[in-house]
């Protein structure tokens, strides 16, 4: 996963326009016209995706891969697993026993994980065009504290919900899968693709050129945000854009990271993520 130096206040994408139409009473078919077309969104079925074994740094794990064969640009899948209906009490309490024994896990611990249901989520968070294909994404155990490398154990869980996060006429949109009712949910508010501050803050750092730029983090003395699909010769390029407007106070740099202040008392933090190509930038007072 991508690291970050900076605060981060993840402001989770708003996303679609209204399912149910644009009034809270119509008939059937004005609510079937005012939703957006299949060709305005991602549906799961463009989505070529399976979970099963995968080798992650010489490690054995269950991942997720999945191609976009839609015509849209994704940015966010990610996928809930809950339990199996037909799960047997005998099933329950092995996989209760492993995860005990794997993860050297406490009683105080285990009462806690006996009060949820069994279940596994994985996501990747990604600018993902027509026909790319994103490769072993780790699956965790609950909320994502662990990694799920048991075959037996992924066995004894279902799909759930999917979440699918995509760009459609210059707007970011999230959309709800729900595997057992079979049906879709689209998020009542959509986001622009490119966000920026309206803050003088704003004038303090070059607006990178980019198709999504996700603002996270936006006050008078500090602003955040994400831009997607940045290659790492773009990530070099940015900096010294940041150079060039004087962050180069205590710079410290590595490979994928750049921090430095200003003279007048501003200080700019680079964070690149070469997997999923996500440049995370912080610009502070």
């Amino acid at each position: 996963m991508r690291s970050k130096k900076k605060i981060i206040i993840t402001t989770f994408i708003g996303a679609i326009m209204l399912l149910a139409g644009c009034h809270s009473v119509g008939t059937d078919q004005e609510q079937k016209d005012n939703k957006k077309t299949d060709s305005e969104t991602v549906k799961i079925e463009d989505i070529d995706w399976n979970v099963g074994e995968g080798i992650i740094d010489g490690d054995r794990h269950i991942v997720m891969n999945y191609v976009n064969n839609s015509k849209l640009d994704i940015v966010y899948f990610g996928l809930d697993y809950t339990e199996k209906e037909e799960i047997t009490e005998e099933e329950k309490q092995k996989f209760y026993s492993d995860i005990e024994k794997k993860f050297n896990l406490s009683d105080d611990d285990m009462i806690k994980i006996k009060e949820e249901t069994i279940g596994m989520n994985t996501s990747v968070e990604r600018l993902v065009k027509e026909g790319d294909e994103v490769s072993n994404v780790p699956c965790h155990y609950f909320s994502g504290i662990y990694y799920l490398k048991d075959k037996a154990h992924l066995e004894l869980m279902q799909p759930d919900i999917a979440t699918i996060e995509f760009v459609s006429n210059g707007r970011l949109y999230t959309e709800y899968y729900d595997f057992k009712s079979q049906k879709y949910s689209l998020e009542s508010d959509s986001e622009e693709t490119v966000q920026w501050t309206e803050k003088e803050i704003g004038t303090e750092i070059d607006k990178p050129e980019a198709e999504v730029i996700k603002v996270t983090l936006d006050l008078d003395d500090y602003l955040c945000f994400d831009v997607y699909g940045v290659s790492e010769s773009q990530f070099e390029e940015y900096m010294d854009l940041c150079k060039k407007r004087g962050y180069t106070k205590d710079a410290d740099k590595d490979e994928d990271s750049y921090d430095a202040e200003r003279d007048d008392g501003y200080s700019v933090s680079i964070d690149y993520d070469q997997t999923d190509c996500i440049m995370d930038v912080s610009v502070s007072k």
